[in-house]
C-alpha cells in the first residue's frame, strides 16, 4: 500500500471515528495537515508552483476522502 493510500485510509478511518488506537483524532488531523505540506513544498501557505508540481497529488488524495 503506497504512502498516499495509506493517508486516504487514515482519512476516512478519522471521518468516520474509527481510528487506529495509536492515533487520536488530532494526531489524525496533523498527519493529514503535514502531508498537505509537503506536498506544498515545504509551506502553509499556498503555493502556486509547488500545486503546479504536485496538484496531482493533493487533488487525488482530496478526491478520495470525499
Amino acid at each position: 500500500m503506497s504512502d498516499t493510500q495509506k493517508l486516504i485510509k487514515l482519512a476516512k478511518q478519522n471521518y468516520k471515528n474509527r481510528l487506529p488506537e495509536q492515533y487520536s483524532k488530532n494526531d489524525t488531523n496533523e498527519v493529514l495537515r503535514q502531508a498537505f505540506i509537503d506536498l506544498n513544498g515545504g509551506s502553509t501557505k499556498l503555493d502556486f508552483k509547488a500545486l503546479r508540481r504536485n496538484g496531482a497529488a493533493m487533488f487525488e488524495i482530496i478526491e478520495q476522502i470525499l
